[in-house]
């Protein structure tokens, strides 16, 4: 039901006001009982809150792939350097996530730095 004072909504069975303090006659509650077909309320769903994927590990994955592109072992080591601490990160903060993102660049950058040895040894 509705506060004829201040319009703020209230349970059905209250006796005073959540928000104004009035307290609510005996046939104001029988009333509020009766469905009202002209009252519009609006529900809002709560949004998550600080869920987001891990820059380091995304950033990780794109030197990594670059680094197998433009054949760069400076780009291997500071994609390593990244996955680590990314993996850091997401075992440290329970909001952040990226697990698989991080992985990825971490295994590709072992991969490139690895080929890029065996390249330069013959």
């Amino acid at each position: 039901m509705n506060c004829p004072n201040c319009n703020t909504f209230n349970v059905d069975t209250a006796t005073f006001c959540a928000s104004c303090g009035m307290k609510f006659a005996e046939n104001q509650q029988t009333k509020a009982k009766e469905p009202v077909s002209n009252t519009r309320r609006t529900y809002y769903k709560p949004q998550p809150v600080g869920e987001k994927y891990s820059s380091k590990a995304i950033a990780s994955l794109i030197l990594s792939l670059v680094g197998i592109l433009i054949a760069g072992i400076i780009c291997g080591v500071i994609g390593i350097v990244l996955g680590i601490l990314a993996l850091v990160d997401i075992g440290r903060k329970p909001n952040v996530k990226g697990y698989v993102i991080a992985i990825l660049g971490l295994s590709i950058s072992v991969f490139d730095c690895v080929l890029m040895i065996i390249s330069f040894t013959m």
